[in-house]
């Protein structure tokens, strides 16, 4: 059971799928591009229009995979080409820089 609920945590889990889908399919049906934050999706602004924690984003796999693909057509609608090189050239910067991190110094001296 959710804590104080009385409901099971895939009720609970199942009501936060329904109730984000229902705020996205808002947003897309208006035109009108999701909540970001320096060119980030403002996850905290959708968990709190949603009513839940933004935790919901990593802890339920099918809010987050729902987060994800709405955030990608978001931004392939509302974002210019321009913005969307940026982002994407940000991510993959993101993604050397955690590369590097994670290789650390003795990667490359077989030790």
């Amino acid at each position: 059971m959710a804590k104080g609920s009385g409901k099971s945590g895939q009720q609970v889990a199942e009501e936060h799928v329904a109730t984000l889908v229902e705020v996205l399919v808002r947003y897309a049906g208006a035109g009108i591009p999701l909540p970001r934050f320096h060119g980030e999706l403002n996850r905290s602004a959708l968990a709190a229009e949603c009513g839940f924690d933004r935790k919901i984003f990593t802890t339920n796999p099918r809010c987050q995979e729902l987060l994800r693909k709405a955030d990608e057509e978001d931004r392939k609608r509302h974002l210019s080409a321009l913005d969307q090189a940026d982002f994407i050239r940000e991510q993959e910067s993101k993604i050397d820089e955690e590369r590097a991190r994670l290789e650390g110094p003795c990667a490359h001296s077989g030790g």
